[in-house]
């Protein structure tokens, strides 16, 4: 897999706001539309739970204008009063479909994300939508307008809550990927599940079974069709409090998967989340680009990455820059340390310590070349002393 770094600054910041999971796509007429989780400053917390999603429009990818919040969180008993995440939006010809989780919290008590149902602060989760229609150019024509819960959980391993959704165009059929789990505390049950329905109807019909299962579980399937082959990039887990890696599946038919990578960063450390740019109807460009999501001074930004034309070969070149394992901060060149101050500040310190430690030894040497000289020592064994003594 070969990705480049397009720009060592965030080219999407809200700050002091934090962003999280982002969706994007290029319309027609080349302009980008960016839909993001928006989480207020007020909150104190990176958390995507209670965030709400924002609507931004670019022609460069770097300079953002704000368009309008499609899905802010909903009214009291609403499925996503507590919050509305996740984005993923299919721009068609006709219609622009912006998907997204839902977040409830049921009972008086304060949130659990890891209470099931019955126990308190039981939060359940739903894949929610909103539509606009689209114009002569695939760019929205007009506000959003939620249409309410497309899945809702189930009865068995999807029980507990739904979350990242991604979909898929094919011929006149979505196919709509998410995340589901009937506990969140054993990754293992943390697996992908599939729905599909005819575009002209968006009645979805979820599959019975997960289609991706694997051991530590996993989650935010990102769907692609390349070569008439799908492929999926999957975050697998490795169990609780242990790393994470992305991976390159592929399949025939869009429901049996088989794993092409074990990594498709090549062996290396992969970034937290990452978002695909696509252009109308869900393809790829010829170019691909990523979103990248991390950290900056304890702010939630996004980077821009550009993948390779042949980015299926999962060949990493050495010097590539990636994202770090664990953090949510991808891996940059020194220039964005150099405006923090508090490392400035220990720089200085490091320096003004190594100077006087040299000035201090050099002055010591200097006094006993010259105590060894006065009492009749050779030169030679002076220096010689000296040196060991630096050493």
């Amino acid at each position: 897999m070969k990705i480049i770094q397009e720009d060592t600054k965030p080219v999407f910041d809200l700050t002091p706001h934090q962003v999280r999971m982002a969706t994007c796509y290029r319309d027609r007429n080349g302009v980008y539309h960016l839909f993001s989780d928006y989480i207020d400053a007020d909150m104190g917390t990176i958390d995507s739970w209670e965030a709400e999603i924002r609507y931004y429009k670019s022609d460069d990818l770097r300079n953002w204008e704000y368009v309008e919040t499609p899905a802010s969180r909903g009214q009291t008993g609403e499925p996503d009063s507590f919050g509305a995440a996740s984005p993923h939006v299919l721009a068609t010809n006709d219609k622009i479909f912006l998907f997204y989780a839902s977040r409830q919290v049921h009972g008086d008590a304060k949130m659990n994300c890891f209470a099931k149902s019955g126990e308190p602060g039981f939060m359940s989760g739903s894949i929610m939508m909103c539509v606009a229609d689209a114009d002569i150019n695939g760019a929205p024509a007009g506000p959003f307008k939620k249409h309410g819960i497309v899945l809702k959980s189930g009865t068995g391993w999807n029980s507990m809550r739904l979350d990242d959704p991604c979909a898929l165009l094919k011929g006149d059929t979505v196919h709509l990927y998410f995340k589901g789990f009937d506990n969140n505390l054993d990754h293992d049950r943390i697996c992908v599940g599939h729905s599909s329905v005819k575009l002209n109807d968006m009645k979805f019909i979820s599959d019975p079974k997960p289609v991706i299962s694997v051991p530590g579980g996993g989650e935010m399937p990102r769907l692609f069709m390349k070569e008439d082959k799908w492929n999926m990039f999957y975050r697998h887990f490795a169990g609780i409090g242990k790393p994470y890696s992305w991976h390159h599946h592929q399949s025939e038919d869009g429901i049996s998967w088989n794993q092409n990578s074990t990594n498709f960063f090549a062996g290396r450390l992969g970034p937290s989340d990452i978002m695909l740019i696509y252009d109308m109807n869900g393809e790829l460009p010829a170019e691909p680009q990523l979103l990248v999501a991390g950290s900056e001074n304890g702010i939630q930004k996004l980077w821009l990455y550009k993948v390779c034309p042949n980015f299926c070969n999962d060949k990493l070149p050495d010097n590539a820059p990636l994202a770090r394992l664990g953090s949510r901060r991808p891996l940059q060149t020194l220039a964005p340390y150099l405006q923090d101050s508090g490392f400035l500040f220990v720089l200085f310190l490091l320096c003004v310590f190594c100077f006087f430690s040299i000035v201090l030894s050099l002055s010591f040497s200097l006094i006993l070349f010259a105590l060894f000289v006065a009492h009749g020592v050779t030169p030679f064994y002076v220096c010689f002393v000296c040196l060991f003594l630096d050493v």
